[in-house]
Parts: structure tokens; C-alpha cells; sequence
């Protein structure tokens, strides 16, 4: 299946929250590379190769909230029956895991 030829009404879609202020590590921890790729583009291939939509929130409607922004963000623009985050410093997530816990919902 081309996850690019889902129709916006698919039943899951995949959500990576990458807005935070990365306060901690003291630079963006989204664009941290592991290998040829970031942890956002890692996570963005897992996603689409489970064969499901798949979109990066990086900025919040609502500021300040922490991870809570970004859902509430993602929430307010989806198209799905249901949505599954994942933090963008999750790279070792696999599109058969993503899979089972849709699969699981």
C-alpha cells in the first residue's frame, strides 16, 4: 500500500509531536541525527511504511503546555477516527509496532 495514496479519511493517523522547547538538551532533539536520519524522519518512515498518514506537529495552537499543546493541536486538525502520538525522541519505533497498537485500538 502507498501510504502518499491514503485517502485523509483513514481510520489511524500517525502524529509525531516535535514542538517542544528541547530546554534540557539545549537544541532541537527532533533534528538530532541517528545514522543518515533525524528522529523525526525516522519515526515519519515508520509511520508511513505501517501504512498510515503520518504528520509532524511542531508548533502548537496553544503555547507553554508542553506535549498537551501539540495534541490538542493535532486533535483540532485531524480527519481520523483516531490519532497515535509519539514523542519525536522515540526513533526505535517500528512500523510493526506501530501496526499492533493500531491493530490493538
Amino acid at each position: 500500500m502507498n501510504p502518499r495514496s491514503l485517502p485523509h479519511t483513514s481510520p489511524l493517523e500517525v502524529v509525531i509531536l516535535a514542538g517542544g522547547a528541547s530546554a534540557r538538551m539545549g537544541r532541537d532533539k527532533s533534528r538530532l541525527r541517528l545514522g543518515r536520519w533525524t528522529l523525526v524522519g525516522i519515526l515519519r518512515r515508520a509511520g508511513r511504511a505501517a501504512g498510515f498518514r503520518t504528520r509532524v506537529v511542531r508548533r502548537d495552537r496553544v503555547p507553554g503546555c508542553g506535549p498537551l499543546g501539540g495534541v490538542w493541536t493535532a486533535l483540532q486538525s485531524s480527519r481520523t477516527a483516531g490519532t497515535l502520538f509519539l514523542g519525536c525522541d522515540m526513533p526505535f519505533v517500528t512500523p510493526r509496532l506501530i501496526r499492533l497498537v493500531a491493530r490493538a485500538a
